[in-house]
């Protein structure tokens, strides 16, 4: 039509605007052709717009009837000022402005930017005998609506017909309109959501951003051919919400029999054949479906069936082709025996040469309009979706490729389908938007071989031939209901349709996909609805699923509501893992639970052994270097045949098992032996040597207890003649024997250490091996700093990095070798107990770093935030912070007890309570695990014994300290009576602070260095610390109960001396106030005490060494001028 644009000015307020605060009503100031303006909300985030005249009517039947205005429960609140009231509602403020035109705007509380805004001095116009609605474009925004139009699914730039066509054979991308029109157009943004509709039933244009006009800037216009303008706009965070609210708005739509959510079979050219007939043509078609086992619930006719048998050749509604069907009934009889239901095409029109055109007028039978207010569905959401749905806040799904919607979509909560678009093509390209929320994303995996797992946040290529296969992604996290293959009823189905159907629906499974490994506490929901699929008012039951994982289990609940009186067919629920997951599934009830491995059948490779007709094992099948495939049984012997393992020399009493495993996170094996219960890890030195296998494989993590004259130690004294433990034993550390290096000299040792420990190091592997673990993404090996400022190296581990392509960064730590005589057993040991201890740690609420891998020797874990915290450094509130968030992280330790005593240890892929992980490990008779309190603290104190009497420990102090532990392992029983018996908590024994990593605000971000963790007595666990000691205090003879160890159950802060030597007064000092503090006695003179514990001593079998240590500290301070402290020996 023309366009006689006429634009209203001069606005005013009218009465009607008291009738709501919230309200506001506006006339134009032209006696000659006034117009009313309104603006009100109707709901939290629903708005009511209209705009009309004598003349410009308002629709007389609306789409949509007026809903009652529900603000009860929200706050509402609006500021009045010159030409402009401003309205909050929830958290919309929505402002009009009338200088000029009336100009609304929308936008969230909290920011100034507005999510929708009229055009100014253009918004509100007549146009001829309709009108037209201007609003501000952002040509970056999403655009989607109108209801059926041309691809791509991004409306934007582009100009549209609002009316309904009868459109069969219409071109994708270039016919307009189409079958159907919707006046809803919906705004999508990273900001949120508006969606504008209208109530009329005219026709109309939407020009989406697609009119350029110079002095108004980017606009899009609604134009309306008759009546005045009433009008909707709806507000949300997501498409979700405004989809929604529409939903409520306009009315539900009604329930989709169960039939038809199965295989619907059509094509038009069935019902126009006319040689063979169309009815035998589909009979033919219908024994097609059975040959090929295709269940099939409906056949759509189109409307070949009634198109007149002569001219003229067009479609009569409600009649049949005689020639084509000659007997309707026998023909739908068929079908029906087959359990296919028929679905006709009825045009809603009737044409004059219809045989029956005059029968229907006598009948008033042209138009009925068929009226309920009941909603049929529970909610509003489309089962296909823009692959951004709930994914609002990924900036990727904003780009063009995406908002065009032609190449993926979801299906579903679970399932993201995308395609291969060309010839010869054989991988798909998919973007897999990520969640920006405080859960952790867990991604996505290949429902089709290979089955890989995919990070989120990234663009992926997964195998799909042209033609061949339909590329599908399933969401971790989602669940899957599924029903039998076949066509099935439900039992009560008595339509003709459903008796020929034999099978009842009576079996229910859910496919669900857990994380590969932990999901770190996480549990995952999906609830899904089933009724009878016949009734009009259908009974409906719901049931929900709930599972969650770690690497060797998955733990699943399942719940169902069915109080509505629908009780299904099926009885037991199968849980289906995706294909190559094999942990075991348990209930959340403790209870193990039967896993359906019906779609697991697929065989990727047979086993290579001649005649051997297995598959090649999933976990152990393919061996990394002589990259055949194995069953389980040829992998682990000696059918194998590779020449790298059958080269290590392994005397048979000790070798359990040797062959090949796949890491859970990894996709390819690698060669490993299991020795006397040893773990097989994999071994990351590019060429580990052959003494140096051997120590490996031969090696025992459960060392045979030794007598005290055998004492093992780490090394003798570097001084030729001096044969007592250590690099330097106690005596000789005080001489000049020792070289003090320049900045230097140390600096060029230091340099040469890190050169020779990654010559050592097979990178290439170690990031081929990481890039596995992480779902494909590439990374590049970082080596870390270790001699600068900034340096992160610390005196027992080489620190580096992996920079991953999608910006995750893991660290990797490897035990240094150049400044630690520490046995390499021992640290073995503790790599693998700090790894155990992460993993032990994943299903807890602590911000531990998860570990991924761990071997020969070292360790890759997630790079924490956040810097070192150092409670001397920091304020007393900001300490009393971080110790309250101390206090939460050991109420979630306490909710995690073990029943015994020791460091864990992986074992069998079981966390295992094992061995004491300390740094003098070697030096000791092993000790743990320990089943009771008491066992516990006289195996510690039993051992600091021997370590102090062997000179290892505490040399210059060693009566002082002796005693002290001393009075310990014979007090114990008391100290450990208010125990709890038989439990014990994980305790981070290296916790002086800096473990703990806090961000700006000081919110603990991370804890890290868990090497020497330990289960222990609650006593201990949760007791003093170093964290929180005020070492001063014990000092100065006032040991006690600090201010800081009341704050681990709420205290202000610690006070500690970081860095100094100990004099022998300071040390009998400690001495003093720990033992007040352990016996709660005060003790008046520390000599008397320590007389009376001398005899008590005396007949202990290491009391003679620790004399002589005492002489012999007499005789160094004799010979250093050490004076002062010689009272203590006299």
């Amino acid at each position: 039509m023309p366009q006689k644009e006429f634009c209203p000015k001069s606005y005013q307020e009218t009465p009607a605007g008291a009738q709501s605060s919230a309200a506001v009503h506006l006339r134009s100031g032209s006696d000659k052709r006034q117009f009313d303006f309104s603006f009100e909300p109707i709901r939290e985030n629903l708005f009511r717009v209209t705009f009309s005249s004598e003349d410009h009517p308002l629709p007389p039947f609306p789409s949509v009837t007026k809903p009652v205005t529900s603000l009860e429960d929200i706050h509402v609140s609006t500021e009045h000022g010159f030409q402009q009231k401003t309205i909050e509602v929830g958290d919309v403020i929505a402002s009009v402005e009338w200088a000029n035109t009336p100009v609304v705007s929308l936008s969230w509380k909290d920011t100034d930017k507005p999510l929708y805004r009229d055009l100014p001095l253009r918004s509100y116009v007549a146009d001829a005998s309709g009108i037209a609605h201007y609003t501000e474009h952002d040509r970056n925004d999403l655009h989607v609506g109108l209801g059926e139009k041309r691809a791509p699914m991004d409306l934007s730039g582009r100009h549209f017909q609002l009316s309904a066509t009868d459109s069969f054979g219409y071109d994708v991308y270039n016919t307009d309109p189409l079958y159907k029109h919707i006046p809803l157009l919906i705004k999508a943004s990273p900001a949120g959501c508006v969606a504008i509709f209208s109530t009329t039933h005219g026709r109309g244009t939407w020009s989406v951003g697609s009119e350029v006009d110079g002095l108004w800037g980017h606009f899009k216009v609604y134009r309306q051919d008759y009546g005045g303008l009433e009008q909707y706009l709806i507000v949300g965070k997501t498409l979700k919400d405004v989809v929604r609210s529409y939903a409520e708005l306009v009315g539900h739509p009604i329930l989709v029999p169960r039939w038809a959510y199965g295989y619907i079979s059509g094509g038009y050219k069935y019902t126009m054949m006319d040689e063979p007939p169309a009815h035998q043509a589909l009979m033919e078609f219908a024994d097609k479906l059975k040959e090929h086992e295709i269940p099939c619930s409906g056949h759509q006719m189109s409307s070949g069936y009634s198109i007149a048998e002569v001219e003229p050749k067009v479609r009569n509604v409600f009649t049949w082709n005689k020639y084509r069907f000659p007997n309707p009934e026998e023909w739908i009889a068929k079908y029906h025996s087959r359990g296919i239901r028929l679905i006709t095409n009825i045009k809603p029109f009737l044409l004059g040469s219809h045989p029956d055109f005059q029968k229907l007028i006598d009948g008033n039978g042209f138009f009925k309009n068929p009226e309920t207010n009941e909603p049929g569905h529970l909610n509003a959401s489309p089962p296909q979706r823009w692959v951004g749905w709930g994914y609002e806040t990924d900036p990727e799904v904003w780009t063009k490729t995406l908002k065009s919607g032609e190449e993926q979509f979801w299906f579903g909560d679970t399932i993201m389908v995308g395609g291969v678009y060309q010839p010869g093509v054989s991988f798909a390209k998919i973007y897999l938007p990520r969640k920006a929320n405080d859960q952790f994303d867990f991604g996505y995996v290949n429902m089709n071989e290979p089955y890989t797992y995919f990070a989120s946040g990234q663009w992926v290529e997964v195998p799909s031939e042209w033609k061949k296969s339909i590329p599908l992604l399933a969401r971790i996290g989602g669940a899957i209901p599924v029903g039998k293959s076949v066509h099935t009823r439900v039992p009560g189905d008595e339509t003709p349709a459903s008796v020929a159907v034999e099978e009842l629906d009576d079996y229910r499974g859910v496919e669900i996909f857990p994380p590969r490994g932990s999901s770190h506490g996480q549990a995952f929901s999906t609830t899904w609805f089933e009724d009878d699929g016949i009734s009009l008012k259908p009974s409906i039951s719901q049931y929900t699923v709930t599972y969650s994982s770690t690497e060797e289990k998955v733990t699943v609940g399942f719940t169902r509501d069915q109080k509505s009186g629908f009780v299904p067919a099926w009885k037991e629920l199968d849980i289906i893992l995706h294909n190559g997951d094999e942990r075991r599934v348990v209930s959340d009830i403790g209870k193990p639970v039967e896993v359906n491995m019906s779609l697991r059948n697929l065989r990727f490779w047979n086993c290579c052994v001649l005649g051997c007709p297995a598959a090649a094992a999933i976990d152990l099948g393919l061996c990394d270097r002589c990259r055949h495939h194995f069953c389980a049984l040829h992998a682990s012997s000696a059918s194998h045949g590779c020449p790298w393992l059958e080269n290590i020399d392994v005397p048979s009493s000790k070798l359990h098992d040797y062959g090949l495993r796949n890491d859970r996170h990894n996709n390819v094996g690698v060669a490993y032996m299991l020795i006397d219960e040893l773990p097989g890890i994999p071994l990351l030195h590019r060429r580990p040597s052959v003494e140096g296998l051997r120590r490996v494989f031969d090696r025992k993590w459960l060392y045979k207890k030794v007598q005290q004259s055998q004492l093992l130690r780490f090394a003798t004294c570097s001084w030729a003649c001096c044969m007592r433990p250590k690099s330097f034993c106690a005596l000789n550390t005080n001489r000049d024997y020792t070289t003090i290096l320049s900045d230097d000299g140390r600096e060029k040792l230091i340099k040469n250490e890190i050169a020779e420990l990654l010559s050592q190091t097979n990178t290439t592997e170690l990031v081929r091996i990481c890039t596995g673990l992480n779902n494909g993404v590439k990374c590049t090996f970082i080596a870390g700093k270790h001699i600068e400022s900034d340096a992160t190296m610390g005196c027992a581990k080489y620190q580096a990095w992996l920079s991953f392509d999608n910006g995750e960064r893991w660290l990797v730590q490897i035990p240094r070798t150049g400044n630690s005589d520490v046995p390499s057993e021992l640290v073995e040991y503790l790599i693998a107990s700090e790894y155990a201890t992460l993993r032990f740690l994943e299903p807890m609420k602590i911000p531990a770093p998860r570990a991924f891998i761990y071997g020969l020797a070292y360790i890759v874990m997630q790079a924490l935030p956040g810097r070192p915290f150092h409670a001397h450094k920091v304020s007393p509130s900001q300490k009393a912070k971080v110790l309250e968030q101390v206090a939460e992280i050991m109420l979630e330790i306490h909710e995690h007890p073990v029943p015994s005593a020791g460091s864990p240890v992986v074992d069998k892929g079981q966390i295992q309570i094992s061995t004491l992980a300390k740094d003098r490990f070697v030096g000791l008779s092993t000790s743990g695990p320990c089943t009771t309190p008491l066992e516990y603290i006289l195996a510690i104190t039993g051992q600091y014994m021997d370590l102090i009497a062997d000179g290892q420990l505490h040399h210059k102090h060693p009566l002082e300290v002796f005693l002290f532990y001393h009075y310990l392992h014979h007090n114990g029983a008391a100290i450990v009576a208010a125990d709890m018996q038989g439990s014990f908590f994980l305790k981070h024994v290296d916790d002086k602070g800096n473990h703990l990593l806090v961000d700006e605000e000081f919110n603990v971000v991370g804890i890290v260095s868990w090497q020497f963790a330990r289960t222990v007595p609650a006593s201990e666990a949760f007791g003093p610390s170093y964290l929180t000691a005020d070492l001063v205090s014990m000092y100065s003879c006032n040991g006690s109960v600090g201010d800081d160890d009341r704050l681990l159950a709420n205290a202000l802060r610690e006070r500690g001396a970081f860095g100094r030597g100990s004099t022998t007064g300071e040390v009998r000092c400690l001495l003093k106030g720990m033992v007040e503090a352990v016996s709660g006695e005060q003790i008046d003179g520390l000599d008397l005490w320590m007389e009376s514990q001398r005899e008590s001593c005396r007949h202990d079998s290491r009391w003679r060494a620790i004399n002589d240590l005492c002489v012999e500290q007499h005789e160094s301070r004799v010979a250093l001028g050490n004076l002062g402290d010689l009272r203590a020996y006299d």
